[in-house]
C-alpha cells in the first residue's frame, strides 16, 4: 500500500514503476510514505539511518518530483537537498498519462502539504472521523490556495481486519468510527488465514456505510 522512499533510490523507484505500469497494462497506483517509528526497525535493519520527520517529508517530496520527471521520459537534471540527478532520461515510460497516480501515506500537516501540491490522493489509518475530517479540511483549504481541485484526489482508508474478520457488527463499528464522508476507497488488511467468508463479511459490512 505505502513504499516507504527511504528503501529505494527515486531513480530506482521511477524504473521499477515504469515496468509494473506497463505490466498491468496502465493499472499502478504508486503509494508513498515516509514511514514511522514503526518503521525504525526495518530501516536501521537494512543499514539506513531513521531521520527526523522534517528529513523524511523533505525525501519524500523530492521523490514525488523526481518520479514524475523521470515517467516523463525526457533527460531532465534534478538539485535538491537529498537527491541531486544530473541528466537522467527514463527509457521505460509508463502508460499512464500525464504520470500513475501517486497517494500518500501519513497523518503529518506537512505530508498533506505535498498532497495538495502534487498528489493524486490521501492514504490514512488509526484516525478517529473526527481527525480524518479535520485534515480534509485542511487539505481543502490547501488545494483551494494552490488552485487545485480537491475532488481529484482520492481519499483512502486503510486498516487491520486481523482480529474482526469474523465480526461483521465489529468490523461496522470500526468503519463507522473510522471512515469519513470523503473516503472513496476502503484498503483493508487480514491475517495469514484469511479466506473467502473474512472478505464477504467485511464487504457486507463496508455496504452499510
Amino acid at each position: 500500500m505505502v513504499t516507504n522512499v527511504t528503501l529505494r533510490h527515486p531513480i530506482t523507484l521511477a524504473r521499477v514503476t515504469s515496468s509494473l505500469d506497463v505490466i498491468s497494462k496502465g493499472r499502478l497506483i504508486l503509494g508513498l510514505g515516509t514511514g514511522d517509528r514503526l518503521s525504525q526497525a526495518e530501516l536501521t535493519s537494512y543499514g539506513y539511518s531513521f531521520d527526523s520527520l522534517e528529513t523524511r517529508v523533505g525525501r519524500l517530496n523530492e521523490t514525488v518530483k523526481i518520479l514524475k520527471a523521470a515517467w516523463t521520459g525526457k533527460e531532465f537534471t534534478f538539485k535538491g537537498r537529498h537527491y541531486q540527478i544530473s541528466h537522467h532520461a527514463n527509457n521505460l515510460k509508463p502508460i499512464q498519462k500525464p504520470n500513475p497516480p501517486i497517494w500518500l501515506g501519513g497523518k503529518h500537516r506537512k505530508i498533506i502539504n505535498i498532497i495538495a501540491e502534487s498528489g493524486d490522493g490521501w492514504n490514512y489509518w488509526n484516525l478517529k472521523k473526527s481527525e480524518s475530517e479535520e485534515r480534509i479540511r485542511y487539505l481543502q483549504k490547501r488545494c483551494l490556495a494552490l488552485q487545485r481541485p480537491f475532488d481529484k484526489i482520492a481519499i483512502s482508508w486503510s486498516g487491520s481486519m486481523h482480529e474482526r474478520t469474523l465480526d461483521k457488527e465489529k468490523i461496522l463499528t470500526t468503519l463507522l468510527n473510522e471512515v469519513n464522508n470523503e473516503t472513496r476507497y476502503l484498503v483493508a488488511s487480514f491475517g495469514p488465514r484469511v479466506n473467502s467468508t473474512n472478505y464477504e463479511i467485511f464487504a457486507e459490512a463496508a455496504a452499510q456505510l
